[in-house]
């Protein structure tokens, strides 16, 4: 499946693998690396004209035309590819190099030119400074400038694809409740249906089993409870029992969805996914994930604010698992502080996912350590918050990586 661009345009800061600054990364500009990606080669072209008057280094990404190269400067040159897609999966685009501060004034540049891509360019100049202080959820601002945030999972469905995360009916749910809060949870995210694929559950019942819950946890725990569900009904009557997170795998694919979010002031996770929730989820084909779902992820968040979502309430997530080939989940968790650079926390559900099955030929229930080790290689990346399964090995792995990064430097004994 194609990502068509349309006349959009989008910048971003890029990074290397591991997160190592754009100054290391690409070629020595004195400053950052930053990527402008758009339908058309002859925009492109004219806005490269104007940043090599201000003094910029140029270069084009040729992205899948170069694929059996890495990702990175080694698929970067002077000149444009012969052949040009108007798909972000393809990768291809215009790379500009220099300090932070010309990059600002060629915004001022463009804005005459290319009004969509001055501002384009100013979004992702600032994205690229690094991630906000801190995300907004109803009335509550969480800072991140602290360890990440473990949100446990809680499937009142009887289909979870583990086994051990399902907790049909009130009593159990309280009990897995109870469970994460003492297992050192910060958040608990109820869900009421699978997103493997069948027959959606009307969103009336969705809401009937989910919104109690959340009421019942809201007045026995003190910890903030999330929502997940992509059904804009399903979502406010979770947040009018006490929610103040939406977790919508669909990405906000339907606009309702925002209203909600704008109207409540609940946080608003968009998640990557090519097809439709609970579809039968095939590959997507992309040529270059990491700049298909980034485009994608960018757009979702372009229409939210257009849609009146403060951005201060948006979270990402790139959507491992879904419908994607195992090869493009790793991809992506390597590539994980490209999805940072769109400024926006990242929430990622990596917990005993299918690719970590494939990579290891083990069934869900043997997955720990290698969730483990996928989640603490995503907290080394900057990643914020974790949906995961399994809170007290999680809060365990969270402890001593943050030790760990504590001591650097302390000059301990």
């Amino acid at each position: 499946m194609w990502v068509p661009m349309g006349d959009g345009i989008q910048a971003w800061r890029l990074t290397g693998p591991g997160g190592q600054s754009s100054r290391t990364f690409g070629p020595q500009t004195g400053g950052w690396t930053v990527k402008v990606a758009a339908a058309s080669r002859e925009r492109l072209a004219a806005l490269a004209g104007t940043a090599r008057e201000a003094g910029l280094e140029v270069w084009w990404d040729w992205g899948a035309e170069l694929a059996h190269l890495p990702p990175g400067p080694a698929r970067w040159r002077r000149e444009p590819p012969a052949a040009w897609s108007s798909d972000a999966a393809w990768g291809q685009g215009l790379i500009l190099g220099g300090p932070e501060g010309q990059l600002t004034q060629l915004a001022g540049a463009w804005t005459a030119q290319d009004r969509p891509a001055a501002d384009a360019l100013r979004r992702g100049v600032e994205a690229g400074r690094g991630l906000p202080p801190a995300f907004r959820a109803g009335a509550q601002t969480y800072p991140l400038d602290r360890p990440p945030y473990l949100l446990g999972i809680l499937n009142v469905t009887r289909d979870s694809f583990y086994a051990k995360a399902r907790h049909f009916g009130m009593d159990a749910a309280l009990r897995r409740g109870e469970e994460i809060a003492r297992e050192g949870g910060d958040w608990i995210e109820v869900g009421g249906e699978s997103a493997r694929g069948g027959i959606p559950l009307p969103p009336e019942v969705e809401a009937e089993r989910v919104a109690p819950v959340v009421e019942a946890l809201r007045r026995r725990l003190e910890l903030p409870v999330a929502v997940d569900t992509y059904k804009p009904q399903v979502a406010r009557a979770a947040v009018e029992a006490g929610a103040t997170l939406i977790n919508d795998i669909s990405g906000g694919a339907d606009p309702e969805m925002f209203t909600v979010a704008r109207e409540t002031g609940a946080a608003l996770v968009l998640m990557h996914l090519s097809q439709r929730p609970k579809s039968e989820y095939t590959d997507p084909g992309y040529p270059s994930t990491v700049d298909a779902v980034r485009w994608i992820l960018g757009e979702r968040l372009r229409q939210a604010e257009a849609a009146g979502v403060p951005r201060e309430q948006l979270l990402i997530d790139p959507g491992l698992n879904f419908g994607k080939h195992p090869r493009r989940d790793l991809a992506i968790m390597r590539a994980l502080p490209d999805f940072l650079a769109l400024g926006r926390p990242v929430y990622l559900a990596t917990s005993r996912k299918d690719y970590l099955r494939d990579l290891l030929g083990l069934p869900p229930e043997a997955l720990l350590e290698a969730t483990e080790a996928a989640v603490a290689y995503a907290m080394l990346q900057g990643i914020q918050l974790f949906r995961i399964h399994d809170v007290a090995q999680m809060v365990r792995v969270r402890a001593t990586l943050w030790a760990i990064r504590e001591a650097v430097g302390t000059g301990a004994p």
